[in-house]
C-alpha cells in the first residue's frame, strides 16, 4: 500500500481576509481566470486541488494556498500500489488530470543553495512559476512584503497588476536606492548582469551622443538609465531570489 494525500479547498475563507483579495490571489497562484477563482471561492463546497501527492508536498501545498486566504484541509489516502491511479470525480483538476500530472512534478534541485519548487496548478506549458518558502529567503521583511506582492501580480510578468491598489503597484516598480546608487546597488545584491548591461547601454549612448556633439544628452541618458533601474530592480530582484535566474536587464 502506498500512501497519498489529496489537498481540498473546504469552502471557507480565512478570518482576516478580504474577499476580493482572495479571488485575485488565488487567481494569481492557480493561473486561472478571475471569475473562475471567484466560483471556486465562493462555491461553499469542498473542492479538490490537487490529489495524489506525498504528505510534505501537500502541507508545502496547504501553507501557499493559506497565504491567499482560503482553508485548506489535507486529506490522507490510501491506495494500492499495483492499482492504476484513475481521476477522482468532482475534483478541480479533473478535466485536464494527465496535463497537470507533468506540471504536478515537483523537482526540488538545489542549485547554489536554492529550492526551485514548481507550481502545479499551472496550464500547460505554462511559463510562469512561483518559489515556495519566501519565508525561508535569507531577504529582509520589506523584500519578502515585495516577493508576495509580485506573486500577487501573477509573477514576473504581471498579469494583475492592474487589479492591485496604487501603493502596490509602487512596491513592485519604485525603488529608490536602485535610482541613485544603481551601478554599486546591484552588485551588492548579486546583479552583476543588470549593472553590466546598464553601463554598456549608458557608455554607448554617450559615445553616440559625444560624437554628434550633443554634450546635454549624457544628463538624459543617465537619468533614462537611473529610471530604467528604478522600475527594474524589484522585478529582477524576485526573479534572482525567488525564481533561481540572472536577467540581463
Amino acid at each position: 500500500m502506498k500512501e497519498n494525500c489529496d489537498v481540498i479547498y473546504t469552502g471557507k475563507i480565512l478570518a482576516g481576509f478580504e474577499q476580493d483579495a482572495v479571488v485575485r490571489d488565488l487567481s494569481a497562484m492557480l493561473e486561472i481566470p478571475p471569475q473562475q477563482a471567484e466560483k471556486i471561492v465562493f462555491s461553499g463546497t469542498e473542492t479538490t486541488l490537487i490529489k495524489g501527492v506525498a504528505a510534505d508536498v501537500a502541507e508545502n501545498y496547504r501553507q501557499k494556498l493559506t497565504h491567499t486566504g482560503v482553508e485548506i484541509l489535507v486529506q490522507l489516502q490510501e491506495f494500492d500500489a499495483n492499482v492504476h491511479d484513475h481521476p477522482v470525480q468532482g475534483s478541480f483538476l479533473e478535466e485536464r488530470t494527465e496535463e497537470i500530472a507533468a506540471e504536478a512534478k515537483v523537482t526540488a534541485s538545489v542549485q547554489s543553495g536554492k529550492q526551485d519548487m514548481r507550481n502545479p496548478y499551472l496550464a500547460p506549458n505554462s511559463k510562469f512559476s512561483l518559489q515556495t518558502g519566501i519565508d525561508d529567503l535569507d531577504v529582509s521583511e520589506a523584500w519578502k512584503k515585495r516577493f508576495r506582492t509580485i506573486e500577487a501580480a501573477g509573477g514576473v510578468n504581471l498579469p494583475y497588476i492592474k487589479e492591485l491598489p496604487f501603493s502596490q503597484r509602487m512596491q513592485i516598480f519604485v525603488n529608490i536606492i536602485a535610482f541613485l546608487f544603481w551601478i554599486i546597488y546591484l552588485p551588492v545584491k548579486g546583479m552583476w548582469r543588470p549593472a553590466l548591461a546598464y553601463f554598456g547601454l549608458a557608455l554607448a549612448a554617450a559615445l553616440i551622443l559625444d560624437f554628434a556633439g550633443l554634450d546635454e544628452g549624457g544628463k538624459i541618458i543617465g537619468s533614462v538609465i537611473s529610471a530604467v533601474a528604478m522600475i527594474r530592480t524589484n522585478l529582477n530582484y524576485y526573479r534572482y531570489k525567488v525564481l533561481g535566474e540572472e536577467p540581463w536587464f
